[in-house]
């Protein structure tokens, strides 16, 4: 069977159930297969691009051959893979050396992963950070448009379960863990909760006995 190629726009700023519901519709418009190899119904979806013209694309279908499964790539570069589809941990490994860089502009990154997390559109958030750079790798458009697709990802697969939330887990493990808690002045080594205005960290255990769980610096209502 031939490989389908085509370009589609999905609006990162839609709610999560609107822009899961808009790309399972666009699977749901492929031609059945009729076996394995040639036999095999396969969709290639373009669906971001970069400043220096590469695009970020789906391949459909994924190694795991299951339902809505799809697959990340990026024309051009190289992951951890050793081919052009990065993983979670590409994502990951990037952010700690980015922190481990720079963690004054680490925390305006960590900042804008979260309003991807929350549903609005990497290029209206890059429009925000004044050109923010790292000099260790991947780019900052990369990094937010690859995630639009990792959170899209994990909404269609584990929707039942955490969906997204388990992504944004880890982005705060590697925000969080390391700081210093503001109550005992410890270095919190538990994802702590934290106080989205200010950022302040409280170790779970003096969590425990702030009450309501406010910020001790601003009264702002405390997130793990």
């Amino acid at each position: 069977m031939p490989s389908h190629k085509t370009t589609i726009q999905i609006d990162g700023s839609l709610p999560r159930r609107e822009l899961r519901r808009k790309v399972v519709d666009q699977f749901l418009k492929e031609d059945p297969g009729t076996g394995t190899g040639d036999n095999t119904s396969r969709y290639t979806y373009y669906v971001e691009k970069l400043q220096d013209g590469s695009r970020i694309y789906l391949t459909r279908p994924a190694y795991l051959k299951k339902g809505f499964d799809f697959r990340i790539s990026v024309e051009g570069k190289v992951f951890l893979t050793g081919r052009d589809y990065p993983k979670h941990d590409d994502i990951f490994e990037d952010l700690e050396k980015k922190k481990q860089e720079n963690p004054t502009l680490y925390k305006k990154l960590h900042k804008a992963m979260i309003r991807i997390w929350n549903c609005e559109e990497p290029s209206e958030v890059l429009k925000d950070l004044n050109a923010l750079e790292f000099e260790s790798g991947f780019t900052v458009e990369l990094i937010l448009k690859t995630l639009k697709w990792f959170l899209i990802e994990q909404d269609i697969r584990d929707w039942n379960y955490s969906g997204r939330g388990m992504f944004k887990s880890r982005l705060d493990k590697i925000a969080y863990l390391g700081s210093l808690c503001v109550v005992c002045g410890k270095i919190i080594n538990r994802l702590p909760w934290h106080c989205p205005l200010c950022e302040a960290c409280v170790c779970p255990l003096c969590a425990y006995r702030i009450e309501n769980l406010r910020c001790p610096k601003c009264g702002t209502a405390l997130e793990v």
